[in-house]
């Protein structure tokens, strides 16, 4: 018997071995593979590159990579570069062309045919990469740090002047293309002119799809439960909303058995269109500061944020109406964590980690966020439909309480020196979660 279970585990080993041989000649092929295509682009840009920098005094061109693999980078850097260049804060000599990044999947195939309409995206990106290369190369500083290439950075998604209240939006919708959303909505359930919300609910499904040999788990500190979100859906329904469960892929169904309530997430009709045409259209968008959250706002559609972490790092433009965050909780004492506390154990005491994400600091310190229940979720959905209805009536408790929240904000972060994240502050805790906390104000 000692010798069966000898050989059984010697087998169960040289597998093992075998399969982790077998990824790394792989992966060794692969970077080989991609190394060949890098110098074979090299090759094909180098004529059309000299010649571009022969003219470039008189004819200045510049090439700007799109953060075309991430849909919210996609939506929002895009438009707030476009609302910059509009409003003049923004103002570059050169005639600009755009490019999706290589060697990344696009995230939606619907946004790209969008923006193509708006703005010129060429083809072949491997090839414009290069030749952006050679450009950023021989001409230096004067090119690579250029003022609109904020935009293809992380917080060029970050409203801080206001764009998305005061510009109109760069997207729209061909009438063919409104003719096949409607008669979606209708294939879905949804009654033309009826009212539907949608409800995007982040976790760990969608970044595994992508990107499967990448370990995601220090990401999971920003997932959430689809089921903490069945009371607020069914308000919804019996207020008379579709609601719509969002989501490119997702790891649990959505199933309440209520015709108003509907899983397009793991329907036939999802497709990269629709993710659009919904987060487009609906009448508010429920999220939890994920990609998707992005697409409603481009649109001037009104959002509520669930789940934020950490509070200070909310979408606090226009057309984020709402948000409650995640509470803070040591693992140790079970004790949740002041608004303070949070803001000086991540910007002050821990800031230098924080290039890696949060889970380090987590760890480090061994903290925990926790997620929002299934009664905060419900009464802080409630106050959205009021608010969207204009019968929401503010409270002298509740103003108050909004005050002392923000006197904890810190309105000066920034992400890294000159990339703010905040402006002009237009969200609101809710109401019902700011009251039952109150004690973290201290």
């Amino acid at each position: 018997m000692l010798d069966i279970l000898l050989k059984f585990k010697k087998v169960k080993a040289e597998r093992r071995l075998l399969t982790v041989m077998s990824f790394l000649v792989k992966d060794r092929m692969n970077r080989l593979f991609n190394w060949a295509i890098d110098m074979l682009c090299y090759i094909v840009a180098l004529l059309p590159g000299v010649f571009l920098l022969t003219i470039y005094p008189f004819k200045k061109v510049r090439f700007f990579m799109m953060c075309s693999n991430r849909i919210g980078h996609y939506a929002m850097n895009t438009e707030m570069m476009l609302c910059a260049l509009d409003q003049k804060d923004v103002i570059d000599d050169h005639k600009i062309f755009y490019y999706i990044a290589p060697r990344n999947p696009l995230c939606n195939k619907q946004l790209y045919v969008m923006w193509k309409r708006v703005i010129p995206i060429l083809p072949f990106p491997r090839v414009i990469e290069k030749i952006d290369r050679i450009f950023g190369f021989i001409l230096g500083k004067q090119y690579n740090n250029a003022s609109i290439k904020y935009f293809s950075k992380g917080a060029g998604a970050h409203d801080v002047k206001g764009y998305l209240a005061n510009c109109a939006t760069h997207l729209i919708f061909l009438e063919k293309e409104e003719v096949k959303g409607n008669a979606l909505l209708a294939h879905l359930g949804v009654p033309a002119g009826a009212p539907f919300v949608c409800l995007h609910v982040r976790d760990s499904t969608y970044l595994k799809a992508i990107w499967p040999s990448k370990n995601w788990c220090f990401q999971s500190y920003r997932d959430a439960n689809i089921e903490n979100h069945k009371k607020s859906a069914l308000f919804l329904a019996e207020q008379g909303y579709y609601v719509i469960r969002m989501g490119k892929y997702v790891g649990s169904p959505f199933d309440l058995n209520h015709p108003q309530i509907i899983d397009y997430a793991n329907s036939k009709f999802s497709s990269d269109f629709l993710d659009i045409y919904l987060s487009a259209k609906c009448d508010f968008f429920i999220g939890n500061s994920s990609g998707l959250d992005a697409i409603p706002q481009v649109f001037r559609r009104p959002v509520l944020t669930l789940n934020e972490i950490p509070f200070f790092d909310t979408q606090s433009w226009y057309p984020v109406k709402l948000f409650i965050p995640k509470n803070l909780r040591d693992i140790g004492s079970g004790r949740l964590l002041t608004l303070k506390e949070t803001v000086q154990i991540f910007l002050y005491e821990n800031r230098e980690m924080l290039h890696k994400g949060l889970s380090p600091v987590l760890s480090k310190l061994r903290l925990q966020f926790v997620e929002n229940t299934e009664d905060e979720i419900l009464e802080v959905v409630k106050e959205m439909v009021l608010r969207l209805k204009g019968d929401w009536q503010e409270t002298q408790e509740s103003e108050m309480l909004q005050k002392k929240v923000w006197s904890f904000f810190p309105l000066d972060f920034e992400e890294r020196p000159g990339y703010f994240k905040h402006g002009h502050i237009h969200v609101r805790m809710g109401s019902a979660f700011l009251s039952k906390y109150k004690m973290l104000l201290s």
